[in-house]
């Protein structure tokens, strides 16, 4: 608890809209009501979906919604999208092999 980071679910802050973060609260917090009202800073934001055999435009929408709050609000954080998608697809379907040399050997860093 001396770290004052806390984990909320269905989260709303300065227009960012998240099903998960993870915050960093302020050297007080508990003064100002509730402690969303103490965020000091936000080190996660992620986007969960989970969807049985329906088109992907749900995910689409999840994307395209993160693309906007990194753009929109600024907020120096990292983003994750987790996506269940229960569906049947073609054997070795995957974007995951082309892109393999682009990530290997890095790490993700601030």
């Amino acid at each position: 608890m001396d770290n004052h980071l806390r984990i909320y679910t269905e989260f709303y802050y300065m227009g960012l809209r998240a099903d998960l973060v993870v915050v960093k609260l302020n050297k007080n917090p508990g003064r100002n009501g509730h402690l969303k009202n103490d965020v000091a800073k936000i080190i996660a934001a992620i986007e969960t979906k989970y969807k049985y055999d329906l088109p992907d435009k749900p995910f689409l929408s999840d994307i395209e919604k993160v693309r906007k709050s990194i753009e929109e609000y600024k907020i120096n954080a990292f983003y994750y999208l987790v996506f269940i998608h229960e569906v049947e697809y073609v054997v070795n379907s995957t974007c995951l092999d082309r892109h393999r040399k682009i990530a290997m050997g890095k790490r993700a860093s601030r």
